[in-house]
């Protein structure tokens, strides 16, 4: 079959319907097209999930420009930084590997700084809520899908 034969059947048939019949057919044919497109668009599209959230500026702004440095799309909503779900874990092992981003709190941290000889005395003024205050710093970094997972559900 040629393409005269093809188009001369498509007309044929064509003639054969109502014009009510011509309509419903065209919308039913531009439904499908637009489903197909609208399905894969949507299957192309990263979900995005929270890195990290509520970072002071500068944190944020050296997360970003590490983000751009390895050309991962991340998205911001306010002060919450989303990257696609697929690289969350692996983004986050590679920033506290580089000790980012920095909390703005302070917690164990100040303990790196004091000398072997630290006394009750330096120590005890800095140690009443200090877990709790450790514990926010992390829930602030890391989010709150952090509860979860200290929780041990799933």
């Amino acid at each position: 079959m040629n393409i005269e034969q093809f188009f001369a059947r498509l007309k044929a048939g064509a003639e054969a319907l109502s014009g009510k019949q011509l309509v419903s057919l065209a919308l039913a044919f531009l439904a499908v097209i637009g489903l197909t497109i609208g399905s894969a668009y949507w299957l192309n599209t990263p979900n995005y999930g929270v890195l990290f959230s509520d970072m002071d500026t500068e944190s944020a702004s050296a997360v970003v420009s590490k983000l751009k440095e390895q050309k991962v799309q991340y998205v911001i909503d306010g002060n919450t930084i989303r990257v696609p779900t697929t690289r969350i874990d692996e983004l986050r092992l590679e920033f506290a590997g580089q000790g980012m981003p920095g909390s703005g709190h302070i917690g164990f941290e100040i303990f790196d700084k004091t000398n072997l000889g630290m006394t009750d005395f330096v120590f005890k003024p800095h140690w009443p809520g200090l877990p709790h205050r450790e514990a926010m710093a992390q829930l602030e970094t890391f989010g709150t899908e952090v509860v979860p997972k200290l929780l041990g559900s799933r």
